[in-house]
C-alpha cells in the first residue's frame, strides 16, 4: 500500500556493482497500469536475469505496464524458460550501453505482449556499442500489439568481433512470432541506427521459425558508414527451408522481407537468402514479397533457393541500387517459386534498377 508501482521483484545498484535475479517460481505483479513483473536496473555492472516460471503481469487497466527490465550501462542477459505475460507493455525491455545485450528465448518460453492497443513489443533490446543479439528457440511462440522482436544498436560500433564496442545486431530465430495471433507491427525487426557505425545487422530463421505480421515480417537496415571493408556483409537475412515469412496483414508497408543500407558511403555487401515461403501483400498498398535498397557502394546478392516461395502484392522481389557511385554487380538468383500481383495486379516477378555502373545479373532457373 502507498507505493505507485508494483513490481514482482525490484533490483537496483549503481557504479560496478553486479545484478542476477533468478526465479523459481510465478511472480507476479498486478493492479496497476504501471506494474513490472521484474526491474533490474543497475550501472556498469552485470545484469542477468533468469526465469524459470511463468511471470503474469495482470494489470487490471491495459496501459504502459511490462514484463521484464534490464537496464544498465554494462553486459545484460535476459533468459527465459517459462512464460512471460505482460497486460500492458512490453514482454521484455533489455536497454544496455557499452555492454553486450542478449535476450535468449528458451524452449516452451512464449512471450505475450498482446495487450489490447497498449503498443506492446515482445522483445525490445537495445545497446549502443554493445552487440545486441536475440535468440529464440523451438517450440517458442512471441505474440504482441505491435512489434515480435526488436533489436537496435544505436552507438558507433566498431564492428569487430572482440565483443567489445562492436555495435553488431543478431536475430537468430528459431521458434514463432505471430503464430495463431498475428503481431501488429512488424515481425523481426533489427537495425544499426547510427550513421559513423561499423556494426553489422544479421538476420538468420531456422528452418522451424515462422512469422505472422502485419507489417513487415523481417525488416534489417543498417544506417552506418560501415567497416571500410568491401568483403563485409553488412546486412545479411536468410531464411530456412521450411521456415515461414507470413506479412499479409492491412499495412501498405509490409513486405515480406525489407533489407537496406541507407549509407551513401558504406561499402559493406547486401545479401538476402530465401529458403523457406516468404508473403508480403495486404489489402492496401503495393507491398512486394521481398525489397531490397542498397544506397551504398557495395554489392547487392539476392538468392531463393529451391523450395522457396515468394509472394508480392505488388512485386516478388524488388531491388533497388540507388547509389551513382556504386560500382559493384547486384546479383539475383531465382531457384523457387515467385507470385506477384498478390493485391496490386501490376507487379513483376523480379523488378530491379541500378544508378549505378556494376551491372545487374538475373538469373531464373527452369
Amino acid at each position: 500500500p502507498g507505493h505507485a508501482q508494483a513490481i514482482g521483484v525490484s533490483a537496483a545498484t549503481s557504479g560496478l556493482g553486479t545484478i542476477s535475479v533468478t526465479l523459481g517460481g510465478d511472480v507476479s505483479a498486478t493492479g496497476v497500469t504501471s506494474a513490472r513483473g521484474v526491474s533490474a536496473v543497475g550501472g556498469a555492472g552485470a545484469i542477468t536475469v533468469t526465469t524459470n516460471a511463468d511471470l503474469d503481469l495482470d494489470g487490471e487497466v491495459v496501459s504502459a505496464g511490462l514484463g521484464i527490465l534490464a537496464q544498465g550501462t554494462g553486459p545484460i542477459t535476459v533468459s527465459t524458460n517459462d512464460d512471460v505475460q505482460a497486460d500492458s507493455g512490453d514482454g521484455i525491455v533489455a536497454t544496455g550501453g557499452a555492454g553486450n545485450v542478449a535476450v535468449n528465448v528458451n524452449a516452451n518460453s512464449n512471450i505475450d505482449a498482446d495487450n489490447a492497443g497498449a503498443s506492446g513489443r515482445g522483445v525490445n533490446a537495445t545497446s549502443t556499442t554493445g552487440n545486441v543479439t536475440v535468440t529464440t528457440a523451438t517450440n517458442t511462440n512471441i505474440t504482441a500489439d505491435s512489434d515480435g522482436i526488436v533489436a537496435t544498436s544505436t552507438g558507433a560500433g566498431d564492428g569487430g568481433v572482440d565483443l567489445v564496442n562492436d555495435g553488431n545486431v543478431t536475430v537468430n530465430a528459431s521458434g514463432s512470432v505471430g503464430l495463431g495471433n498475428r503481431v501488429e507491427g512488424r515481425g523481426i525487426a533489427a537495425s544499426v541506427t547510427n550513421g559513423i557505425s561499423a556494426g553489422r545487422v544479421d538476420v538468420q530463421l531456422t528452418s522451424t521459425a515462422q512469422v505472422f505480421s502485419s507489417q513487415a515480417g523481417i525488416q534489417a537496415a543498417n544506417n552506418g558508414l560501415g567497416d571500410g571493408n568491401f568483403a563485409t556483409v553488412g546486412v545479411n537475412v536468410v531464411t530456412g527451408v521450411n521456415t515461414v515469412v507470413d506479412a499479409a496483414g492491412t499495412s501498405s508497408g509490409n513486405s515480406g522481407i525489407s533489407a537496406s543500407i541507407t549509407g551513401g558511403t558504406n561499402v559493406n555487401q547486401l545479401v538476402v537468402t530465401v529458403n523457406g515461403s516468404v508473403t508480403g501483400k495486404g489489402a492496401s498498398g503495393s507491398p512486394d514479397g521481398v525489397n531490397v535498397a542498397n544506397s551504398g557502394l557495395g554489392a547487392t546478392t539476392i538468392t531463393t533457393g529451391s523450395s522457396s516461395s515468394v509472394v508480392g502484392g505488388d512485386d516478388a522481389i524488388q531491388v533497388g541500387v540507388s547509389n551513382a557511385a556504386n560500382t559493384k554487380a547486384t546479383t539475383i538468383t531465382v531457384n523457387g517459386v515467385l507470385n506477384p500481383n498478390a493485391t496490386s495486379g501490376a507487379g513483376w516477378g523480379v523488378n530491379s534498377f541500378t544508378s549505378g555502373t556494376g551491372g545487374i545479373t538475373t538469373t531464373i532457373s527452369s
